[in-house]
């Protein structure tokens, strides 16, 4: 029996180490916040009605911008798409254009009547909200239109360009809420920010990672968001 105890004691910790890979691959606390909030955020949508998979562009986003956007505003918008830009290394860029026709992402700066007058099946024109944002995507998870709006009427600057950053930032395929990270631009606390936090950053990073691909499940996803911050270390 004694000579059978160390090998015992290594069958116990075999065991041990056979959960789930983050469990037995040595992480740091904040890489483990990462990997759970980009399951709650990159996954399906706040009503939970809509498939938990992965989305993302797989083509540039080209935005126009309509209605009665202000310079100040175009400047936010133009920052926004910068930071955004910056973080994504798959190729995916956002970019502005004037051509209405050739854009695949709208964003009108007016009020809901306006928008829902443009998009009549999307709400109803009574509608007093001060803004909202939908997409759309092929193969169930291939994004590849959307259009948003903002009253800028409603509130303060500082509440629409919070609104701007958060809806855009939604549309490119980060789509969820979450009350795990109180100052996140996806706060489901709706507080006003008008920074990416650097787990927010990290969201972004990820999903558009060479690395990360549409229609994964939160079990794929686990796993390959987890090899992609080990493959940093």
């Amino acid at each position: 029996m004694k000579r059978l105890f160390p090998f015992l004691i290594f069958l116990v910790i075999l065991l041990a180490c056979t959960g789930k890979n983050e469990d037995f691959i040595r992480i740091d606390p904040y890489d483990k916040q990462v990997i759970d909030y980009f399951e709650e955020i990159a996954l399906g949508f706040s009503d939970g009605s809509i498939s938990e998979i992965t989305r993302k562009w797989k083509a540039p986003m080209k935005v126009y911008m309509s209605g009665t956007p202000n310079e100040p505003l175009k400047k936010e918008l133009n920052k926004i798409i910068s930071e955004i830009n910056l973080l994504a290394t798959d190729g995916f860029q956002v970019e502005v254009t004037e051509d209405s026709l050739g854009a695949n992402f709208d964003i009108i700066i007016g009020t809901a009547k306006q928008y829902y007058t443009n998009f009549p099946s999307q709400g109803d024109t009574t509608s007093t909200s001060a803004g909202n944002y939908y997409i759309y995507w092929r193969n169930k998870s291939d994004l590849f239109y959307g259009n948003m709006f903002i009253d800028t009427n409603q509130g303060t600057f500082s509440y629409s360009t919070f609104l701007l950053r958060r809806y855009l930032t939604g549309a490119i395929g980060l789509t969820n809420n979450s009350y795990l990270q109180y100052n996140s631009i996806f706060s489901a606390d709706w507080k006003v920010v008008n920074n990416y936090l650097q787990i927010d950053k990290d969201m972004i990073r990820l999903l558009y990672h060479p690395d990360m691909q549409t229609g994964w499940n939160a079990e794929v996803v686990r796993t390959k968001v987890l090899n992609i911050l080990m493959n940093e270390k």
